[in-house]
């Protein structure tokens, strides 16, 4: 990681803490001559995307400026996804989100600014698949659709653009696939293009039937993503708790 604070005990000055970019924290009792990892329990990235196993909630997924990350133990601890013979390693680079296949144990999809990434569940192993045309690898969502794991959605936006939209660049489009994540197609529409997109949920009785938060309100889709209308008006009709 890149280091980017120090600080000393004040009772012991060869008891050092280093916090690090993309590398977490580190404690250092030989006033750095040697150091150990201090992170357990600590997150010092900006974590944007969590996916709990379903036939395992002790494995947690987790993506974040820093990398993406996996608990066996229900997030008290947490190991760096990587893979350590190949080049295309996923430590230290910005992952956007994470989402683990129903309808296939051990099946885990995985964005990342680098692109995107599948867990083998056969071999155990990572691998990288072609970034689909029509969306940035540093996607925001993915949603498997209850009624049909086969289908899925991915909204596309940078994480930044979602805190300051006058700063970063537009979105990056709304994909989906009905071959479980082998082939996608662009779904992103008039309505939502350039809208910088932060979530998407899939009607868990039909999988045609999706809902996307976009910068610009909440839109709907009845047919799979052909067309979409502008559904923030039904917020309307929530109740008001006072």
């Amino acid at each position: 990681g890149i280091p980017i604070d120090l600080q000393c005990d004040t009772r012991d000055p060869d008891r050092l803490f280093a916090n690090n970019y993309q590398g977490g924290n580190f404690l250092s009792e030989d006033g750095g001559a040697t150091w150990q990892n201090a992170s357990t329990g600590y997150s010092g990235a900006q974590v944007i995307g969590v996916a709990v196993d379903p036939s395992n909630p002790a494995r947690v997924y987790a993506t974040a400026r820093s990398g993406a990350w996996v608990s066996q133990d229900g997030g008290a601890t947490w190991d760096g996804i990587h893979n350590p013979e190949e080049s295309n390693s996923l430590t230290g680079v910005e992952c956007g989100s994470v989402g683990i296949d129903p309808g296939q144990a051990g099946r885990v999809l995985l964005t990342c600014y680098s692109g995107f990434f599948t867990l083998d569940p056969t071999s155990n192993r990572w691998r990288q698949d072609p970034t689909p045309a029509g969306i940035h690898p540093g996607t925001s969502e993915i949603e498997f659709a209850p009624s049909d794991p086969r289908t899925i959605y991915v909204t596309s936006a940078s994480h930044n653009t979602m805190i300051h939209r006058d700063v970063y660049e537009d979105g990056w489009g709304i994909l989906a696939s009905h071959g479980g994540g082998d082939t996608w197609q662009a779904i992103t529409g008039d309505a939502l293009q350039d809208a910088v997109t932060s979530d998407v949920a899939v009607d868990p009785a039909d999988a045609n039937v999706v809902f996307v938060a976009a910068e610009n309100g909440l839109f709907k889709t009845e047919d799979g993503g052909a067309s979409w209308t502008l559904a923030s008006s039904l917020m309307q009709d929530l109740p008001v708790r006072t």
